[in-house]
């Protein structure tokens, strides 16, 4: 019979030396060959859980068998025993009913393993505020990684930089491999794409420890107070006493509340500045932008609307204004919702 843990003790010993198998550190397997955004950020999210991580690039199906963890790799979906591979035929998982995108490596590495991976993050939540965090972050990070790992056509005439595109850019090119027959030297290859992946992993953990920070920081700090005072408005218009309560935080709160905000305005020191709410998060359209005839416009050529004193710009699109007093700020929503066209 294999001692498959004698195995695993000698893959991590021959790759990474004595040190590795007496500080006890936790072996990652993925496949070999080309990398993708999910494969390195299983990688990231499971150095972040585990302190550190060892990890081996394979398709071995004897080495794959030794790693604590396997991710995309190995035709096993398994949380259990940590299998989270999503290429078999059959594999249908999304992360939950409210989603029909299925699911790639790192969408499954963090279906499972969020609480671990909250604890890192000192995010001590419960109840419907820990969904809703757990539901952010799954929203806006990871679904973009899932969609397009998986092939989902998610754009439409402009095909934007991503943090896919970013992370797959780091592949070495096959080219510089050959021989003048384009034979491809796979173990020179290999050693090369293995530095590339570190890369690669340096780059999207950065941008993930940035991402949670603001989460952190933003939502999880000032959610409570933001519902607060989304709750208390009965207009259309809602006025925030603090630039900390994002707008992006207030459309989200205002859509758990089912409430039809159109704009937002910021009490700053000698100013107030109006934003229109999106129509979508994916959408740079206003639900209801600031009056036509303002949109461009400046403090002199503003003055002309003796019924709005103060009034200091309109954004050529709309989506933005400022006016020196509140009054004049509210006065500016109202009339936009009346006119809007």
């Amino acid at each position: 019979m294999i001692d498959n843990n004698k195995r695993r003790l000698d893959t991590i010993k021959h790759f990474y030396g004595d040190e590795s198998i007496k500080n006890k550190v936790s072996l990652v397997i993925v496949h070999n060959d080309t990398f993708h955004c999910d494969d390195v950020f299983s990688v990231v999210m499971l150095s972040l859980i585990n302190g550190k991580v060892q990890f081996i690039r394979t398709r071995d199906s004897d080495i794959i068998k030794t790693g604590d963890y396997v991710c995309d790799v190995g035709g096993i979906c398994n949380p259990h025993s940590h299998r989270f591979d999503h290429h078999m035929y059959y594999f249908n998982e999304t992360f939950s009913e409210d989603y029909d995108v299925k699911l790639s490596s790192s969408g499954l590495v963090y279906k499972y393993c969020t609480d671990e991976l909250f604890k890192k993050f000192d995010l001590n939540l419960e109840g419907d505020f820990y969904n809703y965090i757990r539901n952010e972050i799954y929203e806006n990070y990871l679904l973009p990684i899932d969609a397009i790992d998986n092939g989902y056509n998610i754009f439409k005439d402009v095909l934007p930089r991503t943090i896919s595109t970013i992370v797959g850019s780091f592949n070495s090119p096959k080219q510089n491999f050959m021989d003048k027959d384009g034979v491809l030297d796979f173990e020179r290859y290999e050693e090369e794409q293995y530095k590339q992946f570190v890369k690669a992993a340096d780059l999207i953990k950065d941008d993930f420890i940035r991402f949670m920070t603001k989460i952190k920081s933003v939502d999880v700090k000032y959610f409570s107070a933001v519902k607060e005072l989304v709750n208390s408005t009965t207009e259309k218009y809602i006025i925030s006493p603090c630039i900390a309560y994002t707008q992006g935080l207030i459309s989200k709160i205002t859509k758990i509340l089912n409430k039809d905000l159109l704009f937002v305005i910021y009490q700053q020191p000698n100013k107030f500045r109006i934003y229109a709410f999106r129509k979508s998060k994916i959408s740079f359209e206003s639900k209801c932008p600031l009056f036509k005839d303002w949109r461009g416009k400046r403090t002199e050529d503003l003055k002309q609307y003796s019924d709005f004193p103060g009034m200091e710009f309109v954004h050529s699109s709309g989506f933005t204004g400022q006016a020196d007093n509140l009054k004049t700020a509210i006065a500016m929503c109202e009339y936009s919702i009346k006119h809007n066209e």
